[in-house]
């Protein structure tokens, strides 16, 4: 099974590519109706603690899991597709999605890339313009 990470803003890109959303989110939008797996999400509580205790405190969590059991589950939830791990931050280095990412591909051998997203098109318009 492939697996990338993303954010909830590529959500459309990520349903015309086939890939089946599962969010990571304490709490995903409202208007997001795919699957959550929370056991991938950060404790309430740690939404506002510095970066420093939070990711000590994600790494923590991550202990705690059997990664072979979370992918089990995460093949379940996708359905036989490709699957996209889902939170807010654009950039993952700003995300604990990045911290799953890297502990699927330490335990599981793995690689988890970032779906890419779309180029904005002011960025576009600017690469054109060179």
């Amino acid at each position: 099974m492939e697996i990338y990470t993303s954010y909830f803003g590529n959500l459309k890109r990520l349903n015309q590519d086939g890939i089946a959303p599962i969010g990571i989110a304490v709490y995903p939008p409202k208007w997001y109706q795919g699957a959550n797996y929370k056991r991938l999400a950060p404790a309430p509580q740690m939404l506002h603690m510095d970066l420093e205790t939070y990711d000590k405190m994600f790494q923590q969590i991550l202990k705690l899991l059997s990664p072979r059991q979370a992918y089990e589950e995460l093949k379940r939830l996708g359905k036989g597709k490709p699957i996209a791990l889902l939170c807010f931050e654009l950039d993952r280095r700003e995300c604990h999605r990045m911290q799953v990412a890297e502990w699927i591909e330490a335990q599981m051998g793995i690689k988890v890339p970032e779906y890419p997203h779309p180029v904005p098109r002011s960025k576009a318009f600017q690469i054109s313009m060179f």
